[in-house]
């Protein structure tokens, strides 16, 4: 837990996932209607992101000798499917930076999860995904050391290990 409180304090808040949404909207990659629009339902206390998006080998987890690593890598095979780890609205489907092509789902609870370096998109923006549908593919887009997965899970503003959870 010390490490995790480490990251959560020395997360920038350019990488805090609700500015990547308010930063994504002021760049017109998001219509700030989706996020207006869907309503999180605050008594689905039961509700996280546990299910593991694909099965592969965890090469790396937060932190990292950067210190700016803000989700686990997995390692898988190219073009293998990408599940929505709990049920939500897509929030952003696109090509974002060094992510490449990203996928971010709001989550009932105020959780999100933030998919990276995917070779395609199954999932478009404003598309209400249940837990375990399809929603990408692995890649290895943006800036990329071979076919894996960076999966983030975010509750409001604070960084979550996917392992404590999944």
């Amino acid at each position: 837990h010390e490490k995790n409180n480490f990251v959560n304090e020395t997360v920038s808040m350019r990488y805090n996932t609700l500015n990547l949404l308010t930063q994504l909207v002021s760049e017109g990659k998001i219509d700030s209607l989706i996020l207006d629009n869907f309503s999180i339902n605050q008594n689905l206390n039961s509700l996280l992101p546990d299910l593991m998006p694909v099965k592969g080998i965890v090469t790396k987890g937060i932190g990292g000798e950067d210190k700016n690593h803000f989700g686990i890598d997995i390692a898988a095979k190219l073009g293998d499917k990408i599940q929505a780890s709990q049920e939500g609205m897509v929030v952003f489907s696109g090509k974002y930076n060094d992510y490449g092509n990203t996928i971010i789902i709001a989550h009932p609870n105020n959780y999100y999860t933030l998919y990276s370096h995917l070779q395609k998109h199954l999932v478009h923006q404003r598309k209400y995904v249940n837990q375990g549908d399809y929603i990408g593919t692995i890649g290895e887009t943006g800036k990329s050391h071979g076919p894996h997965l960076h999966f983030e899970i975010w509750k409001n503003n604070i960084i979550i290990d996917p392992r404590e959870i999944i």
